[in-house]
């Protein structure tokens, strides 16, 4: 039976959301509602041509309806993004290609390799010697290169060398946009509706959580200061919340509550601001070589903030504020202390595995007893999951493909039919596994595993699929009466982009050739993949 798609997926095969070969037109990022001229390489004639009409059209439209419309929409506004997608990684690694190749196959934008060939020592880069330390600033320089019209756009900044991406991209934005919602509702009713609203408190920007507030001390702003987590108090049953007699982690009731740096995502504008105020603090030697303590530490001075600013809401006088800021060496409420950061407690975006080592396994969603068994074996009881999210269900299915037959894919399959690494606790599949666990040896998952994540053994066809599809809008949302097209801002599928100006694309063999990183990606023998274009 062949798997019915999305509306939202069918709508991406209409007139203005792609380009197939020249003088197509899309839907831009940055157009809003205007048709664009992308390439016409037959004769400048043509392409002045084409403008011409492309301006009377629209200018017609405007005259007769008010406005510019778009004929693939009956809604009343559209609008065009891009998804920038960044990890930090400055040399080539087999895990690093897990990555990229696992962001490929779900149709994820080309990323882009931030502090690619950079050396952390070097006085030109600021002496950083720390590759984590080094990713505020290379992250930072490469924000800047990107206009101030751009800043509604997304960033998802990721770790380079143990991060998979499993689920579809327009699933993450969805989660995204929906933890946003629910957050804000949180803080409006933790703060009140007129302190969130008049001072400008929306959530932007969403970090993975951790269980444990490292590497802070517990008495640090960055660690107290962090509010509590909005999973359900008794998740873990009647010791949720509490240290257990456990020698490798006595944290693994704990609610996640903490900063984890290794998967972030946020407006682009909202992001810069984050990254300025994180060169301050790295600039003052308090970021102990880590990304995640400086990400702490400004996270701590956000919850800091928005606490003074509850108080001065709750109560006429603004002596208590006064005194909470002196006590704890605050700047006034109006200082920029407000960056939008909430975290994803849940695990839906990502799920960081140290400290929750044994809350999740790989399970299939067609076979409820292999889920019941996984439970049990957790200690799970009742069991959590009970059936696949539907927001994974309603997505494009894992094997869709233009031409399935040609690229021997079972795209009969949907959702249920694969393999997908689930959070039992919290009965969250999430978008992206972060494999950072480390006791007893379990860095060691990235290669053990690797075959158990669902597209692995059809890695090869998914790439040369991924490669053939024309560049278009790899996702459509609606809100209300608006949809929005999401971008890759970059055509290229057989390349990486890279940060570096000298080299600024990566071939597929200079990132991820050779015999024995091959052999780990593929597990299929047949040797080393070869892009099946170029043409474009």
């Amino acid at each position: 039976m062949r798997v019915s798609l999305p509306l939202w997926a069918q709508r991406l095969t209409e007139t203005g959301y792609h380009k197939v070969h020249d003088g197509e037109e899309k839907i831009v990022p940055g157009g809003r509602g205007v048709l664009a001229r992308i390439r016409n390489s037959s004769s400048r004639v043509k392409i002045y041509a084409g403008m011409a009409i492309a301006f009377f059209f629209v200018l017609s439209l405007n005259m007769f309806s008010g406005g510019p419309h778009l004929p693939i929409s009956h809604t009343k506004e559209v609008d065009a993004k891009y998804l920038h997608i960044l990890i930090p990684a400055n040399k080539r690694d087999i895990n690093l290609c897990k990555t990229v190749a696992s962001a490929a196959v779900l149709r994820y934008p080309i990323p882009t390799l931030v502090n690619w060939k950079k050396n952390f020592s070097d006085p030109v880069f600021g002496n950083v010697g720390d590759s984590h330390i080094g990713k505020i600033k290379g992250v930072l320089d490469y924000l800047n290169t990107l206009p101030a019209d751009r800043d509604d756009d997304l960033v998802v900044l990721v770790d380079g060398y143990d991060i998979w991406f499993q689920l579809r991209p327009e699933t993450l934005l969805e989660r995204y946009f929906d933890m946003n919602q629910r957050a804000d509702e949180r803080v409006q009713k933790r703060l009140g509706r007129t302190a969130a609203k008049t001072e400008g408190i929306r959530q932007s920007i969403v970090f993975s959580a951790q269980k444990k507030c490292w590497p802070r001390d517990s008495d640090d702003p960055a660690c107290f200061a962090a509010p509590e987590s909005s999973l359900s108090k008794d998740i873990y049953g009647p010791l949720t919340d509490t240290k257990v007699d456990n020698d490798e982690n006595e944290y693994i009731k704990f609610r996640p509550r903490y900063l984890n740096s290794g998967v972030m995502m946020g407006e682009l504008g909202s992001v810069k601001k984050f990254f300025n105020r994180s060169v301050e603090v790295m600039a003052l030697g308090q970021h102990k070589g880590s990304d995640q303590n400086v990400f702490s530490q400004i996270f701590g001075e956000q919850e800091f903030q928005r606490e003074v600013i509850r108080e001065r809401y709750l109560t006429s006088s603004q002596r208590f504020a006064r005194w909470l800021k002196s006590a704890f060496g605050m700047k006034e409420a109006s200082a920029p202390f407000e960056y939008g950061i909430g975290l994803d407690y849940a695990s839906a975006l990502g799920h960081p595995t140290v400290f929750a080592e044994y809350d999740s396994e790989w399970v299939q969603y067609d076979d409820p007893a292999s889920i019941e068994q996984a439970s049990k074996k957790l200690g799970i009881s009742p069991q959590h999951v009970h059936g696949l999210p539907d927001d994974i269900a309603s997505s494009l299915p894992p094997f869709w493909s233009q031409n399935p037959n040609e690229d021997m894919l079972p795209f009969d399959k949907d959702w249920s039919n694969v393999s997908l690494h689930t959070n039992l606790w919290t009965a969250n599949v999430p978008a992206m596994i972060h494999h950072n666990a480390h006791i007893n040896g379990m860095k060691n998952l990235r290669q053990k595993s690797w075959d158990k994540v669902w597209f692995q053994p059809y890695l090869r066809q998914l790439l040369n699929a991924y490669v053939n599809e024309p560049y278009r809008a790899f996702a459509v949302l609606k809100n209300g009466e608006k949809e929005t097209a999401w971008w890759s801002k970059y055509q290229k599928k057989w390349e990486t982009h890279s940060d570096k100006a000298t080299h600024e694309w990566v071939s597929w063999k200079a990132l991820c050739g050779g015999e024995e990183f091959e052999k780990e990606l593929f597990r299929d023998g047949l040797g080393p993949w070869v892009p099946p274009r170029f043409d474009y």
